[in-house]
């Protein structure tokens, strides 16, 4: 995982140089369609074959401006690739973690809410998604979750069989849910929610796993859930952290389907 740190003094050299220039002409930036600087750099080309360190930058940049985050704040972000959408230029989504953020705003006086106790939960895990075409990073989604648990990212032939969908995977204390993630008008958009398992380390657990299965009347695939079993676990693992294999018992507890003019996945109504 790649850790970003402070850039001040690189940004201020830089921005020497290009006041050196001798252009004095100020050249507002592009925006896309969030209202955020468009990440596409013709020196640099498609983002995700630049340097590390370029990528770092416009990463850190971006964070910046659309979370107001501080310079002087620490985080960890991952960058997770694959072919989102129709075209055929590879897209990607970058996960970020601000534990050292939340650890912060923890100390803050009557500040009980955000405590290692609860597993520093907050606005502490966000992602955004990088469309390889435009060379442009989204606007983030925030998902309200366990901050000492990054988010995991998946992708999953749902909604077509040509380019994936996005999942996001989050814990909120000993438990964990899964979000799925259709590409509408170049953002994600949720179409899913269910939970992973709940309980852990307790004698009151439940788990579920999942199955994407085709169905003839829709171009997106039916969610089957079924129960799952929860293999054991040490009793000295972090239930906070723990991220434990799930055995699917083929029990079947319900199936979902898409409705394309709603935007979402439903369930038919227990009698």
């Amino acid at each position: 995982m790649k850790c970003l740190y402070l850039l001040t003094l690189l940004f201020l050299f830089t921005a020497c140089n290009n006041n050196d220039s001798g252009n004095k002409k100020e050249n507002k930036p592009n925006t896309d369609i969030f209202g955020n600087t468009l990440t596409n750099n013709k020196a640099h080309g498609y983002l995700l074959d630049s340097s590390d360190f370029f990528i770092n930058q416009i990463i850190h940049q971006h964070l910046q401006h659309s979370l107001n985050i501080q310079e002087i704040e620490a985080y960890s972000f991952e960058i997770y690739e694959d072919y989102v959408n129709k075209d055929s230029i590879k897209d990607a989504v970058i996960a970020i973690n601000l534990l050292p953020l939340a650890k912060k705003e923890s100390q803050k006086p009557n500040n009980t809410r955000v405590s290692p106790q609860l597993g520093y939960m907050g606005p502490y895990n966000a992602f955004f998604y990088f469309d390889g075409k435009s060379n442009t990073l989204s606007t983030p989604i925030t998902v309200f979750s366990s901050a000492v648990s990054p988010l995991k990212v998946s992708f999953e032939n749902i909604s077509a069989m040509n380019f994936k969908d996005i999942i996001i995977d989050f814990r909120i204390r000993n438990s964990s849910f899964k979000e799925i993630y259709f590409i509408s008008k170049n953002f994600p958009k949720r179409v899913f929610q269910w939970k992973n398992y709940d309980g852990l380390g307790t004698s009151n657990t439940e788990a579920y796993c999942f199955e994407y299965v085709t169905n003839e009347n829709s171009k997106a695939k039916n969610i089957r859930i079924s129960e799952g079993v929860i293999e054991q676990i040490s009793s000295q693992a972090d239930l906070f952290t723990n991220d434990p294999e799930l055995i699917n018992t083929h029990k079947q507890v319900k199936e979902f389907f898409y409705l394309e003019p709603e935007g979402k996945y439903f369930t038919q109504k227990e009698n």
